[in-house]
Order: C-alpha cells, then sequence, then structure tokens
C-alpha cells in the first residue's frame, strides 16, 4: 500500500505541474501515466473488483476533475467553498485513508469520518500557504488563489486597482497590508483543528506530519510579519519640541511606538522582536534619565503590552518560548 502510495502520489504531482503549466509535455505525460499504470496494478492486487474501495476510487478522481475545472475558472470564493476546493485538490490524498478503512474492515466508521475531516482541515491550511508563497505564479497561469481574492478586496478598499500592478507588487503587498499574516494565522488555525484529531486517537504518524506543517507556517510567518513591518517602517516626522539630542531621541521612541504598545527590534533570524524590545526600552527610560522626556502614556502603553503575558513570563516575540533574558528586563 505505501508503494501504491508512492506511486499515485508521483502521479499526481506530475499531473499538477503539467496542468498548471499548460505546457504539452508528450514525456511527461508518459511518465505521469506510468505512475498511475504501477499504483493501480498493486491497488488491484490489495482489492477485489467488486471491493466498494472501486467506488471511493471514482469519488475521489471526480473531486480531483471538480478542483482543476474551479482552480481555472472560479473568482469569487467563500471560505467554506474554498476549504471544499483545497479538499477536493488533495482528494488521491483521501485515498490511503479509504484504502485502510477497508482493509481494517470498516471497524470505525467515526475515526474513519473523524481522519476525513482533519485531512480536510490539513489540506486547507497547505493550501492557504501555497497561496501565500505561489501568488507569482497562480497569477501567471491564470489559477485561483485566496490571497489574490483578499488582496484585491484591500486594494478596493483603498480605491486602488490592481490590474495596475505587477505581479511582483501586488506579492509584495500581501505582507505590506498584513494579509499574509492573517491567512498564515487562518492556516495554523486549521493546522490546530487536524492535530486535535490526531491527539484524540494517537496517530503518531499523522501527528508528526501536520506538525511539521505548522512549524514550517509558524516560521513563514514570522518572517512574513517581520517583512511587511520592515516595509512599512517609516519613521514619523512631525514638528521637533526641540533641537536637544535627548528630546529628539524621546520624540523618536514615542514615534516608533506601535498601536499595541510595543515596540520592534530589527529583523533578524528569529523574526522582530516585541517582547524583548519593548522590555529593553522601557528599562533604558527608567535607567537612564530621560523618564521625564517620555510621556506616561506612552510608557503605560508599553506596560500594557507586555502585562498581557498572564505567566509573567516573556520570550523574544510573542511567538517564541520564555527566556530568562527578556524576563529579566
Amino acid at each position: 500500500l505505501n508503494i501504491a502510495g508512492f506511486m499515485i502520489f508521483k502521479h499526481v504531482m506530475l499531473t499538477d505541474k503539467l496542468l498548471d503549466e499548460g505546457k504539452h509535455s508528450p514525456e511527461n505525460y508518459m511518465i505521469a501515466s506510468a505512475y498511475k499504470e504501477e499504483g493501480v496494478k498493486i491497488l488491484s492486487r490489495l482489492f477485489p473488483e467488486e471491493s466498494i474501495f472501486w467506488e471511493l476510487w471514482t469519488t475521489r478522481k471526480q473531486e480531483y476533475k471538480i478542483a482543476f475545472e474551479k482552480d481555472k475558472s472560479l473568482k469569487e470564493i467563500s471560505i467554506n467553498d474554498f476549504e471544499m476546493l483545497a479538499d477536493y485538490k488533495s482528494a488521491f490524498g483521501k485515498v490511503a485513508i479509504d484504502s485502510l478503512h477497508i482493509l481494517s474492515g470498516n471497524k470505525n466508521a467515526q475515526l474513519y469520518e473523524d481522519l476525513l475531516y482533519s485531512h480536510k482541515l490539513f489540506s486547507s491550511g497547505v493550501q492557504l500557504v501555497d497561496d501565500i508563497m505561489d501568488i507569482r505564479e497562480d497569477l501567471a497561469n491564470g489559477q485561483f488563489n485566496m490571497a489574490f481574492l483578499m488582496l484585491k478586496s484591500e486594494l478596493r478598499i483603498r480605491n486602488l486597482n490592481p490590474d495596475f500592478f505587477s505581479h511582483e507588487d501586488l506579492a509584495k503587498q500581501l505582507y505590506i497590508f498584513g494579509i499574509a499574516d492573517r491567512l498564515f494565522d487562518k492556516a495554523l488555525e486549521y493546522y490546530t483543528q487536524a492535530e486535535k484529531i490526531a491527539v484524540k486517537y494517537q496517530l503518531d504518524y499523522w501527528l508528526s506530519a501536520i506538525c511539521e506543517r505548522y512549524n514550517d507556517c509558524l516560521m513563514k510567518k514570522i518572517d512574513a510579519f517581520a517583512y511587511g513591518e520592515y516595509a512599512k517602517r517609516i519613521v514619523k516626522k512631525g514638528a521637533a519640541r526641540s533641537t536637544s539630542p535627548i528630546d529628539k531621541a524621546a520624540e523618536y521612541i514615542e514615534s516608533s511606538q506601535k498601536r499595541k504598545g510595543n515596540w520592534y527590534d530589527f529583523y533578524n533570524g528569529a523574526g522582530l522582536s516585541d517582547n524583548w524590545a519593548t522590555a529593553f526600552i522601557l528599562t533604558n527610560i527608567a535607567r537612564s534619565g530621560v523618564r521625564q522626556y517620555v510621556s506616561d502614556s506612552v510608557i503605560n502603553r508599553g506596560f500594557e503590552f507586555l502585562n498581557q503575558n498572564p505567566d509573567q513570563l516573556w520570550g523574544y516575540n510573542r511567538y517564541w518560548i520564555a527566556d530568562a533574558d527578556s524576563t529579566t528586563f
């Protein structure tokens, strides 16, 4: 069954590539067909002709066909329809669940249904991440892309026409307007829901696969948020209260504070620091004798941001575990 699964997987990956690029490649078509043929041969030995497996196999093929057709024709979509599209695009992945359920003698119908739902959630998370990362290619190939759909809505609110921007500029705007950050959050939510089912049934291999995707998504989210803040970072130039260096420094601190009350550090491999940077700045305001130059409202907002941690332990930013350095500040 593992070998059959690998063969079908290779067939789907090659077919996806051919369909996405729209290029006629007889050689790749032959290779994709060979993978499918060898996979089906193995499945035919595992499941006799009268097995319900072949009904499910036909269903999965139909789902995959529907997904391909919608991928090329959709313009607008609801979140429920998006989840269905993601589920259908990964229809052949459900063949593994179908196979194991049948080989087990259909012993646990609830487990089967829950696994299919977990797979749907997982696929929705994967599709969201792919839409963010592949927006340039999807726009070039005329494919539906959820990230672009949300970006178009954002641009309309700002009275901007997406047709006036290059694919490269549109990809950057995903990060500048915070859309990538929100979509990564939604993908993490999908993975978390899928994970709960894997934990419920103690499915270690499935749990490992979900956690791997979750961690990868989290790192991409950290990078996306950092890039968005970096791209937006413009020092506010208001009327200077004084020409003295200490007044200018205090003014810069106030103008750099974010709406939530935090400050950010420089971007690095761990993303942007918010907890550590905010604690560091507040600590040094108190130590350096500039307290009188910084308004109470700025300092209070900083403390309110830090006090959101109920356990009173802080890490480099809100996505990292607590550490002694950040907590000491």
